[in-house]
């Protein structure tokens, strides 16, 4: 590895999460050069280096950072910090993104900006919808497609094939019944 390594500060102590106040102080600048160098080839014995440590050889050092990065402590400092610093360094472009959305000449696209930044200010939260299946046999479901069927006035398969569900047999009081695809569609109105 040639060339003058780029100096890394280590982090400011009121800058730190509690992950990287759980490091000592070259295991916190190996994770700012870490992320400083990005993830390219080799970044993590130039990390290695940036913060202080050495070793005999290239291969010692290299084996000594990638065992650093893996360490479990490191990992969890690693997600912090590049949180912490992703979130910041993102805003300014998230903003334009979103200014571009709002003037886009597609009503979705300005529809799903206008969504995405009410949500980011607080003004709408996001919704979760759940769906709920409740416990049915198959022959109780069987019983309440029939029994819809008999409302509208429908054979049980019609019904089926209207929903849009293509069902090739159907069990109606325990006797198979055989519908095709043509009978299906020809059936509905």
């Amino acid at each position: 590895m040639s060339g003058a390594l780029p100096a890394v500060l280590p982090p400011t102590e009121a800058s730190l999460g509690p992950a990287m106040k759980a490091l000592n102080e070259r295991m916190r600048t190996f994770v700012a050069a870490l992320f400083t160098l990005g993830n390219q080839r080799g970044s993590a014995p130039k990390a290695y280096k940036m913060a202080g440590y050495g070793g005999d050889s290239e291969q010692a050092i290299s084996v000594a950072a990638y065992r650093l990065k893996r360490d479990p402590r490191v990992q969890e400092a690693m997600r912090e910090y590049w949180q912490q610093h992703m979130r910041a360094d993102l805003i300014p472009d998230i903003h334009r993104a979103i200014k571009d959305g709002l003037r886009d000449m597609d009503i979705e696209v300005r529809q799903k900006a206008a969504k995405t930044a009410a949500q980011m200010v607080g003004l709408m939260q996001p919704q979760k919808i759940e769906v709920t299946h409740k416990g049915q046999s198959r022959t109780e479901m069987i019983q309440e497609i029939q029994a819809f069927a008999r409302e509208l006035g429908l054979r049980p398969e019609q019904l089926i094939g209207g929903a849009g569900a293509f069902v090739p047999k159907i069990e109606l009081k325990s006797e198979p019944i055989d519908v095709e695809a043509e009978e299906v569609w020809e059936a509905v109105p």
